[in-house]
């Protein structure tokens, strides 16, 4: 069976002559010629790399040679004694031992593109055909012509062959069957298709600071409509799936089902779609029964808690779905992954993607050892320097093949001092690391330095430890006030959260309310992606200091960050008598003063600013919660200053992209850590793209996201891009309406640009790393990055 999209099945590919022709089988004791099959691999679009670790590649090693035919889930390594293939067998890519032994492997091309002489030969001719342009100066004409396989060649596929097939040309007497939908989804994306044809051929001859030249296929060349699709098929082997209600006519059949309403709102849009969910089964109860499929256990217990506050009580959890039709208006619920539910006579499924909207996609890597300390160990050359855990500082030299008792053994050869070799089995090869400096000396295998350099290191190592052992008395003879909550209280608080705890933030709460009450001051870092739930964790912290009597000081590296937290606070936290006020350039000079005496008098609960709170004229009368945002913004004298802050009180630091120092104190023990690593049931996968700044992309992306009512950003590094890129959205998307911001304007200059954004007057928002910490607009979900590889990591990642 095989599976296509309605995309895949209207593109067309090369011609079946070109993968019969280009298959490679190799058998154990077969006689090759090894250069014969690397350049074998060469043409067929192999990467020669000097560790083989993704499909598509090969490397060299003396008489072995590493490939990574795709369809396999490890490489092979095939070992030639002359033109003889003496050894055949698989390995693992991270610890190069292998994993089975083969007999024979059959390799076939990785690229659509195979650049022998006749497929160049007709590139050039349909290329100067189409575009009758000077090839002289187009370096993509001339690459290709020198047989250069280059990144994107499959743009200009048709120009290689004579003719391009369908796939279903490759499965003639094949039955077909295709859903309703297909046809007006094949003529929507043609339509697309062509109206970027045109905008490409329009912006061809253009170039300047953000355009280049592109010499498009034509869309006819690459696609083929609905009806010639049709063609292509027999009608005695094609059938039509429809969810619809058809006229009764010959050749009909009803399976009796159709599918279920989604519930899921536009994302960001609106209110949580979960929201829906206990009026949609209600309604189905009174007609059929319901199940709901899950994805994960996880998932089935968070839906079946909800449902429960909701009033909902008689779930029965199933795990056998032969028999989910004999029951009568039965709510049940159980783990089965669906894409998407449906509705027959007596049994409505809802799936999980119904209510929350495609799962986020995770690829999980195989897992490595972790005993294995050399993990890359194929990322080493010839001379690097690697220690033995043993004998010391050594070289690398190569992977070698030593006879012992009467078996070959793979081994890895390590030169020492005054030419001592040692082969070390590649089992064994925990015992080695990677060192970073290759300007050392090496040690004397048997010798004393390296035995003395080991002794030195574990007394550091453990007068560290004394030190860190000493930290941890220190923070437990120290008190810091009791703070609690009154239940009351707390549920009213937590009836007015919008939203489901997730598990990791429901733990990260828990953390937070212990350490309140331990005594003991609280120093606990809490780490989650953006969007996770930190500020509310935040939220709550503050909520139990305030009503404890005690004041709370929240820091944030930006005034627009401080904006965000201030209204996110008073909407919280309105329902109680607790006055937040901020201290930042948002507030004007003259009110200073009055905000200072509010908290130096205790009329102030809750103070949110930036390092205008680290001053010398800020006092607090009790302060008793220290809550520190985005902590990798503020410089070393700002938080020299937090650290006078941080005596006696608590203190809660919230990022999503910690320190390396702030890490080790947590890896250490010094500091308590909470990870936040679960998403909110509502979240939707986010897509990110890495490319060349490309203006019918950028049009493209700012419009779609104009059309669904939502927003978006476009973000540069530096204030000088800010012109050009102002230019170019009002030349290119005109369609748009956009505010301007960046950290030279006045105060009240910027808070009012980011209000008229936040409030939707505007579409999209150009501006520099003003916005990046931890911004939360729920209608703004597309971000256009200009310059990316002029930000930092931690910029880039918020």
């Amino acid at each position: 069976m095989v599976l296509c999209t309605a995309n895949s099945a209207t593109q067309k590919i090369p011609p079946q002559y070109v993968f019969h022709n280009s298959h490679f089988r190799i058998e154990l004791q077969q006689n090759v010629n090894p250069t014969k099959f690397q350049n074998y691999l060469t043409l067929m679009g192999f990467n020669n790399v000097s560790k083989v670790l993704e499909p598509g590649e090969f490397a060299l090693r003396g008489g072995i040679i590493d490939v990574f035919p795709p369809g396999y889930g490890n490489p092979f390594r095939i070992d030639f004694f002359g033109d003889t293939v003496d050894g055949l067998r698989q390995f693992s890519p991270e610890t190069q031992i292998t994993v089975a032994r083969r007999k024979r492997v059959d390799f076939f091309p990785v690229s659509e593109v195979i650049l022998d002489e006749g497929s160049i030969t007709r590139f050039r001719k349909n290329f100067r055909t189409q575009f009758g342009i000077n090839q002289d100066d187009l370096s993509i004409y001339q690459s290709i012509s020198a047989g250069i396989l280059i990144q994107g060649i499959e743009h200009w596929l048709p120009f290689f062959y004579d003719k391009m097939e369908l796939i279903f040309d490759y499965f003639l007497e094949a039955f077909v069957f295709v859903e309703e939908e297909v046809k007006q989804r094949i003529s929507s994306r043609l339509e697309f298709i062509n109206e970027l044809y045109e905008s490409r051929r329009a912006n061809g001859s253009r170039t300047n600071h953000f355009e280049q030249n592109y010499y498009p296929c034509p869309p006819g060349n690459f696609f083929v409509d609905y009806k010639s699709l049709q063609k292509t098929i027999k009608a005695e082997n094609r059938c039509i799936i429809t969810p619809y209600k058809v006229p009764a006519r010959t050749r009909v059949h009803s399976c009796g089902g159709k599918r279920v309403s989604s519930i899921k709102p536009e994302r960001g849009l609106s209110k949580s779609s979960i929201n829906n969910l206990p009026e949609l089964i209600r309604e189905e109860l009174t007609k059929r029964n319901v199940l709901i499929a899950c994805w994960t256990e996880g998932s089935l217990e968070r839906i079946e808690e909800y449902l429960r506050d909701e009033n909902i009580t008689h779930i029965q959890k199933v795990d056998n779905f032969t028999n989910l039709r004999d029951s009568n208006n039965l709510l049940m619920i159980g783990v089965l992954k669906l894409a998407w539910g449906f509705t027959c006579d007596d049994l409505t499924v809802i799936s999980e993607q119904d209510i929350f909207g495609p799962r986020k996609k995770v690829h999980y890597s195989k897992k490595k050892s972790t005993t294995n300390f050399l993990k890359e160990f194929g990322e080493l050359l010839p001379g690097d320097l690697i220690v033995h855990r043993d004998h010391g500082v050594g070289k690398f030299l190569e992977i070698d093949k030593i006879i012992t008792a009467g078996r070959n053994q793979d081994c890895i050869a390590l030169e020492y001092s005054g030419g001592t070799k040692l082969y070390l089995p590649v089992e064994n090869m925990d015992l080695l690391s990677k060192l970073g400096n290759n300007e050392a000396r090496l040690d004397v295998i048997g010798g004393a330095a390296w035995q003395e350099r080991k002794a030195k290191l574990k007394k550091d190592l453990l007068a560290l430890a004394g030190d860190l052992v000493a930290t941890s008395a220190k923070r437990k003879l120290e008190s810091a006030p009791v703070l609690r909550y009154e239940s009351k209280e707390w549920d009213l608080l937590l009836s007015k959260f919008p939203f489901m705890e997730t598990a990791d933030q429901e733990k990260a709460i828990a953390d937070v309310l212990y350490d309140l009450e331990s005594g003991k001051p609280m120093d606990r870092l809490i780490c989650g992606d953006v969007g996770f739930g930190k500020t509310e964790v935040a939220i709550r912290a503050a909520f139990v200091t305030a009503m404890s009597g005690k004041q709370v000081a929240v820091v944030a590296p930006t005034t627009l960050l401080v904006r965000q937290h201030l209204a996110k606070f008073q909407e919280r936290l309105q329902s109680f008598p607790l006055e937040i006020s901020n201290l930042s350039r948002l507030v004007p000079q003259k009110s200073h003063p009055e905000v200072l005496s509010r908290l130096e008098n205790g009329t102030t609960d809750i103070v949110i600013g930036t390092h205008a709170l680290l001053g010398p004229k800020v006092k607090f009368e009790n302060l008793g919660l220290l809550i520190i945002d985005e902590e990798q913004n503020f410089g070393v004298v700002q938080k020299e200053k937090l650290k006078k802050l941080k005596d006696g009180v608590h203190v809660l630091t919230l990022t999503a992209t910690p320190i390396p120092r702030t890490l080790q104190l947590t890896i250490s023990g010094a500091r308590d850590i909470s990870l936040i690593g679960t998403p909110p049931l509502d979240r939707i996968a986010i897509k990110t793209f890495v490319t060349e700044f490309d203006p019918i992309m950028v049009r493209q992306a700012l419009l779609r996201e104009k059309q669904r009512g939502g927003q978006s950003f476009l973000i540069t590094p530096r204030i000088k891009d800010l012109e050009p890129l102002e230019r170019f959205l009002e030349e290119q998307v005109p369609e748009i309406t956009f505010t301007k911001a960046h950290g030279q304007m006045k105060p009240d200059e910027l808070e009012k640009k980011v209000v008229h954004f936040y409030s939707g007057k505007t579409d999209a928002m150009l501006s520099t790393t003003i916005v990046a910490s931890g911004l939360d607009i729920p209608s703004a979900n597309t971000i256009i990055i200009y310059d990316a590889q002029k930000f930092g990591l931690a910029q880039l990642y918020q």
